[in-house]
C-alpha cells in the first residue's frame, strides 16, 4: 500500500506524535483495506464469479479443501464487522494484540474480547457443519 506512505508522508508535520506514525499509518492501511473489500464484494455480487483454488492433489483432496475453505469464510462472513477486523489483523497479518489494538482505535481488552468470541463462534460453527 504505496498510497498509505503517500497519506503519511504528506500529513507527517501535522502529527502531534512523531511516535504514532506507525499507528497512524496502520490505521490508513485498514480503513483504505475495507474500502477496497467493500469494493470487490461489490463487484463480485455484478459478476457472480467464483475462483477456483490452487491444485492441491487429487480431486477428492480439492473437494474437501474447497468445503473446509467455504465453511471457513461463511462463519468468518458471519461474524460482526469488528471481530472480522480482529482476526484478519491478529491472524492474517500477524499483527499483535497491542498493535491491533491501536490499529482499531480500540483497547487491548476489546481486542482480546473480540478474538475469543470470534474464534469461538467459529469453532462452533466449523464444528456444527462437520
Amino acid at each position: 500500500m504505496q498510497d498509505a506512505f503517500v497519506r503519511l508522508h504528506r500529513r507527517r508535520d501535522t502529527l502531534r506524535d512523531g511516535d504514532a506514525a506507525l499507528s497512524y499509518l496502520r490505521a490508513i492501511v485498514c480503513n483504505s483495506s475495507r474500502s477496497r473489500l467493500r469494493h470487490l464484494r461489490m463487484a463480485r455480487r455484478r459478476h457472480a464469479q467464483m475462483v477456483l483454488p490452487e491444485d492441491i492433489g487429487s480431486a477428492e483432496q480439492q473437494a474437501v479443501h474447497r468445503e473446509d475453505v467455504r465453511a471457513l469464510l461463511a462463519g468468518v462472513a458471519e461474524l460482526p464487522g469488528r471481530q472480522r477486523e480482529v482476526l484478519v489483523l491478529r491472524y492474517w497479518l500477524d499483527l499483535s494484540e497491542r498493535e491491533t489494538a491501536e490499529t482499531l482505535g480500540i483497547a487491548l481488552g476489546t481486542v482480546k474480547a473480540h478474538a475469543a468470541r470470534a474464534v469461538a463462534a467459529l469453532g462452533k460453527r466449523l464444528k456444527d457443519t462437520t
